[in-house]
């Protein structure tokens, strides 16, 4: 958390001129942080100026699109066809994609991060792809993120943040039943799933 006094700091730095990234560098925060200080404060971010945008036939379904500075030849359609073929296709790429989300969520939210994608594959594998919690088979791939068996990490102990040890895998919907819940109410309520942490974290 930031104090007081270093959020002054911040306020000035963006009325000396410096981005939302650079100040975000020199707290070790990033620019969504330092916008969120500046809105409370009433500063507001100026207008993006438009620039002139071309547009091109996309080289996969041949429908015309405005072409952006990266001056992709496929259309965001198309682009999203490949990352979703890909999450389907391996489970590497699938990982690391998630692992960014929640990478970012944690940024965002000041939470402990420092899981890697071989220690989350190796998770997966000592599972055998089985809910942690439930022994039921967890499920992978784009388009299944609401399905009740997708494979999400869950945090043993919450303000331990998602850090190695302190995750377990498990299908979506009994992350979401179990939410923030701390060990000892899971001994009171879960005593099933408490048993199965004990002898994990032994």
């Amino acid at each position: 958390m930031l104090l007081e006094e270093e959020k002054i700091q911040i306020l000035k730095l963006i009325t000396d001129g410096l981005t939302y990234n650079e100040i975000g560098k020199l707290f070790s925060k990033d620019s969504r942080t330092i916008g969120k200080i500046a809105a409370k404060a009433g500063f507001h971010r100026k207008p993006r100026v438009k620039k002139d945008l071309s547009t091109t036939i996309c080289s996969r379904c041949g429908i015309s699109f405005v072409q952006a500075k990266h001056k992709r030849t496929y259309c965001a359609k198309c682009l999203h066809k490949q990352v979703a073929k890909r999450r389907n296709n391996n489970f590497v790429y699938f990982i690391r994609d998630k692992l960014g989300h929640i990478k970012s969520h944690a940024n965002i939210n000041n939470i402990k991060y420092n899981l890697t994608i071989d220690y989350i594959i190796g998770l997966w594998e000592s599972y055998k792809g089985l809910c942690f919690y439930t022994d039921i088979p967890m499920i992978w791939g784009a388009g299944k993120g609401t399905d009740k068996m997708t494979v999400s990490v869950d945090r043993i102990i919450p303000e331990n943040g998602y850090t190695i040890g302190n995750v377990v895998l498990c299908g979506l919907r009994i992350n979401i039943i179990k939410q923030d819940v701390s060990l000892s109410e899971m001994k009171d309520w879960m005593p099933g799933w408490f048993l199965k942490i004990q002898q994990y974290i032994k």
